[in-house]
């Protein structure tokens, strides 16, 4: 009995290592998606692998400093994608020693203005300008960072009314759940993405909400490992709401919040999780659907037909920090493809040139895969081949309320 006791007490003192840890924000600046050892990084290798990919970023930050202006910052359902390519140009430049750095955070400040432009609550990227917020941070002066940072802190009771995760009129396998991948407030729930990249960009700033920054993360730090990687694990690589929708945003904002956490904490949850679990198993899912005649995934569940389903944006991140060549893959894909245009280059900086890209030829991928969280089975006859003939059947559990799954049915593609 007494050791059966000692055991059960290793178990759950085990288990409060793991999943109720305490954590540390980085005191220095950037922390969200990078942090300065990765900056250091990054400059190096805008200067040797990534040279013509930071030419291209660091091209369109100094047409906005021409201009004074961030593209798109009013289009509701676009991405204003010069808050980050100036905000990676500070960072980039200053690294270097570029005594002008600073000018690359003018066009971001001049565009906050009186920070009424943050609290926009019809129509306001939230989740990008915290992220920009936290790029240029070194570039504000203390007024700057309180008057931005208050204005950025007020979403934090978006929707919820409380700075918590709540899954309102929600689940852990919904997109609104998250933020889809323009980051404003269109399907913005708990928005969880949003309010993670706030939480860390403005801790410690002197902002009036420090308490509720605070709260969240503690919000986060507790029900991510408690109640969201069991659904993952269960969910597994298929995004459960659909394929159409976990490309609008689940696919990208996912992987962002959970590599925010990482370089702001150090704590990396993709570790988490069974071997199948939906960060992990994501890579395989994307490549098992997608039909051999013209590389695009198929039209299952509301899917889009795409080749990447927005997967290039987080390809980089889960190649990283799984050591995956297969995300790597889709990350050069995407650069190839011309899927980081219109100022989304920016998201190519994120890449590892280090890691090398492989087919699922090379790798010995089966012809046939189960993901067990969807209940799909994937079957096809040769990889590299256009001619090949490729099935797929699903016949899985309705995990989510949002679910456009036609379960009990065959699709089979020959050309």
């Amino acid at each position: 009995m007494q050791q059966l006791t000692i055991a059960l007490t290793f178990i759950i003192i085990s288990q409060c290592q793991i999943f109720g840890q305490s954590y540390t924000v980085a005191e220095q600046h950037p922390r969200v998606l990078l942090n300065p050892e990765m900056v250091k990084q990054l400059a190096k290798d805008c200067r040797g692998p990534l040279k013509d990919t930071y030419e291209q970023v660091k091209s369109l930050a100094n047409r906005a400093v021409k201009h004074g202006n961030i593209k798109y910052i009013d289009n509701k359902w676009g991405v204003p994608t010069d808050l980050m390519l100036c905000g990676l140009t500070y960072l980039i430049e200053k690294e270097l020693g570029n005594k002008n750095a600073a000018q690359y955070a003018q066009p971001i400040l001049k565009c906050w203005g009186n920070g009424k432009r943050l609290t926009d609550k019809k129509n306001c990227s939230f989740g990008f300008h915290a992220l920009a917020y936290d790029w240029i941070y070194d570039a504000m002066n203390e007024e700057q960072r309180i008057k931005y940072g208050n204005a950025l802190g007020t979403w934090l009771r978006w929707y919820t009314n409380k700075p918590e995760i709540t899954l309102k009129n929600g689940h852990w396998e919904y997109n609104q759940t998250w933020g889809v991948n323009h980051m404003n407030v269109m399907h913005a729930r708990d928005a969880i993405a949003q309010k993670l990249f706030i939480s860390l960009a403005i801790h410690g700033a002197g902002t009036k909400h420090e308490q509720d920054a605070k709260q969240f993360l503690n919000s986060w730090n507790k029900r991510i490992p408690n109640d969201c990687i069991p659904a993952f694990n269960a969910m597994g690589g298929s995004w459960a709401e659909s394929h159409g929708h976990g490309a609008y945003g689940p696919i990208m904002v996912i992987p962002y919040a959970f590599e925010a956490w990482r370089t702001a904490t150090g704590l990396n949850w993709f570790e988490l999780g069974t071997d199948d679990t939906y960060l992990k198993e994501m890579s395989r899912w994307l490549t098992y659907l997608k039909v051999p005649h013209n590389g695009r995934h198929a039209y299952i569940d509301d899917g889009g037909g795409s080749q990447l389903s927005g997967f290039n944006a987080s390809a980089p991140i889960i190649a990283k920090v799984y050591q995956d060549p297969l995300a790597q893959g889709f990350a050069l894909q995407g650069k190839q493809l011309d899927a980081f245009k219109w100022g989304k280059i920016w998201q190519f900086l994120l890449y590892d040139a280090s890691i090398e890209p492989k087919s699922p030829k090379e790798l010995d991928m089966p012809l046939a895969h189960f993901l067990r969280g969807a209940g799909h089975v994937f079957m096809r006859s040769d990889w590299d081949s256009p001619n090949a003939t490729w099935a797929f059947f699903g016949a899985g559990p309705h995990r989510a309320g949002h679910q456009h799954d036609d379960e009990g049915h065959f699709l089979i593609s020959k050309q």
